[in-house]
Protein backbone atom coordinates (compact mmCIF):
# COMPACT_ATOMS: atom_id res chain seq x y z
CA UNK A 1 0.00 0.00 0.00
CA UNK A 2 1.06 3.40 -0.65
CA UNK A 3 -0.21 6.88 0.87
CA UNK A 4 0.35 9.81 -1.17
CA UNK A 5 -0.29 13.50 0.92
CA UNK A 6 0.29 16.78 0.35
CA UNK A 7 3.19 18.75 1.58
CA UNK A 8 1.18 21.36 3.79
CA UNK A 9 -1.89 19.69 5.74
CA UNK A 10 -5.12 19.84 3.79
CA UNK A 11 -8.18 17.46 4.88
CA UNK A 12 -8.28 14.07 2.90
CA UNK A 13 -11.76 14.57 0.79
CA UNK A 14 -10.95 12.17 -2.07
CA UNK A 15 -9.34 8.09 -1.90
CA UNK A 16 -8.11 6.18 -4.88
CA UNK A 17 -7.70 2.36 -4.00
CA UNK A 18 -6.36 0.42 -6.82
CA UNK A 19 -6.91 -3.24 -6.83
CA UNK A 20 -5.41 -6.12 -9.19
CA UNK A 21 -7.39 -8.90 -8.25
CA UNK A 22 -4.98 -10.49 -5.81
CA UNK A 23 -5.67 -11.75 -2.81
CA UNK A 24 -3.49 -9.83 -0.94
CA UNK A 25 -4.79 -6.47 -2.26
CA UNK A 26 -7.78 -7.86 -1.24
CA UNK A 27 -6.99 -7.65 2.20
CA UNK A 28 -5.07 -4.68 2.11
CA UNK A 29 -8.27 -2.68 0.82
CA UNK A 30 -10.96 -4.49 3.13
CA UNK A 31 -8.02 -3.39 6.20
CA UNK A 32 -8.54 0.16 4.33
CA UNK A 33 -12.26 0.03 4.79
CA UNK A 34 -12.13 -1.20 8.35
CA UNK A 35 -9.69 1.37 9.69
CA UNK A 36 -12.47 4.22 8.54
CA UNK A 37 -9.65 6.58 8.42
CA UNK A 38 -11.30 9.25 6.61
CA UNK A 39 -15.44 8.12 6.74
CA UNK A 40 -16.34 11.27 5.00
CA UNK A 41 -14.09 11.03 1.66
CA UNK A 42 -15.35 9.79 -1.50
CA UNK A 43 -13.82 6.84 -2.28
CA UNK A 44 -12.63 5.91 -6.36
CA UNK A 45 -11.66 1.85 -6.69
CA UNK A 46 -9.68 1.70 -9.25
CA UNK A 47 -9.52 -1.73 -10.90
CA UNK A 48 -7.15 -3.66 -13.13
CA UNK A 49 -6.87 -7.74 -14.36
CA UNK A 50 -7.16 -9.70 -17.73
CA UNK A 51 -10.79 -10.65 -16.50
CA UNK A 52 -12.64 -7.48 -16.72
CA UNK A 53 -15.81 -8.84 -14.50
CA UNK A 54 -13.36 -10.75 -12.10
CA UNK A 55 -11.94 -8.11 -9.75
CA UNK A 56 -15.09 -5.76 -9.12
CA UNK A 57 -16.96 -9.08 -8.55
CA UNK A 58 -14.88 -10.11 -5.68
CA UNK A 59 -14.85 -6.87 -4.27
CA UNK A 60 -18.67 -5.95 -4.25
CA UNK A 61 -19.22 -8.18 -1.09
CA UNK A 62 -16.12 -6.47 0.89
CA UNK A 63 -17.02 -3.00 0.48
CA UNK A 64 -20.55 -4.01 0.99
CA UNK A 65 -19.69 -5.60 4.54
CA UNK A 66 -18.57 -2.28 5.43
Amino acid sequence: PILAVAKDYRPIQRVLVGYNGSMESAKAMKAFVQLRLWPEAALRLVTFDQERSAPINYVKPILAAE
